[in-house]
């Protein structure tokens, strides 16, 4: 919980698990450089929800940045040091566009806050992180409400998204 545990995105275990699996593949010749040139090539999708434009309270988000539910999978952006790399974030958007899976953005309102996922703790890894999630209203309230359009293309079980990522 929290990322903080032992096994949690904070924690070591990610990159001794890389370093194990590199130890193997290399006949336990390992080096340190051999982790990070690993870990710098590993491109990661952190999925979470964000919230979207919700016409009860629309006070909490930026109308002309803002995900809107039944519009498709977001890619957060969060400003200056919290953002995917352009390349990447290119790479992502052309993957979708080629696959005709429905994507937009999402910009947290100026000054309102935002949360964040595990993305931060993989990027300080040097790993290429981008953070895609469906829009959800009422985040964290007792009854939320997605999209269903959103969330089954967005789903690991939909041929759509497994074909593109098989692809890349």
């Amino acid at each position: 919980m929290g990322s903080v545990n032992n096994t949690g995105a904070r924690s070591q275990f990610l990159s001794t698990t890389f370093a194990e699996l590199i130890a193997a593949q290399r006949d336990n010749r390992y080096s340190d450089l051999d982790l990070r040139r690993a870990l710098h090539h590993s491109l990661v999708i952190s999925a979470d929800t964000n919230d979207g434009i919700n016409p009860i309270f629309p006070g909490t988000s930026e109308p002309t940045n803002a995900a809107r539910v039944g519009y498709g999978v977001a890619i957060k952006l969060y400003g200056p040091g919290f953002d995917a790399p352009s390349e990447y974030t290119a790479q992502i958007r052309g993957l979708m566009e080629r696959n005709n899976i429905p994507w937009q953005t999402h910009t947290y309102k100026v000054d309102e806050g935002g949360g964040g996922t595990i993305g931060l703790f993989m990027s300080m890894q040097d790993m290429q992180v981008i953070d895609l999630g469906v829009a959800l209203l009422s985040m964290h309230a007792p009854f939320e409400m997605s999209s269903k359009a959103d969330v089954v293309v967005f789903s690991p079980h939909d041929e759509r998204f497994l074909h593109a990522i098989r692809a890349s």
